[in-house]
């Protein structure tokens, strides 16, 4: 997953902005039913979506 995310926000510059806009905001994958990638209904899922997002975000700002 990390590198398909890697690879849509590399090509693609729409994408790329609206993450980059985000700045420093915690990404939450508001999906109530998913305690994998999203956050679940409570917040007590893992956000792993969220997680990578983040991360990706944080390689395309030292990017410059």
């Amino acid at each position: 997953m990390l590198e398909a995310l890697r690879a849509k926000f590399s090509a693609h510059e729409g994408p790329r902005s609206m993450l980059l806009a985000s700045g420093t905001a915690v990404l939450v994958e508001a999906a109530p039913h998913d305690f994998v990638w999203g956050g679940g209904h409570n917040g007590s899922g893992t956000n792993m979506l969220g997680r990578l997002l983040m991360r990706v975000r944080g390689e395309l700002q030292s990017q410059g």
